[in-house]
């Protein structure tokens, strides 16, 4: 669920009006999954992907480059 990290990354970083998201999204997205009637259950949060990249550098960094 990319949309779960996404949203940890702006809560982390204080963007405005992430809370509610938040709180959406650690219970399961049920917006992302009810359509084709999957449950909350089927969502998996994470916090670190395939793209090499952790969550402290999610927050850590404007734009998707890696200058390490």
């Amino acid at each position: 669920n990319g949309k779960y990290r996404d949203t940890v990354r702006d809560l982390w970083r204080g963007e405005p009006r992430t809370l509610a998201e938040f709180a959406g999204r650690l219970t399961g997205s049920s917006d992302l999954y009810q359509d084709d009637g999957r449950r909350p259950l089927a969502s998996i949060n994470f916090t670190t992907c395939h793209d090499g990249f952790t969550l402290h550098d999610m927050v850590s960094y404007n734009d998707k480059r890696n200058d390490a």
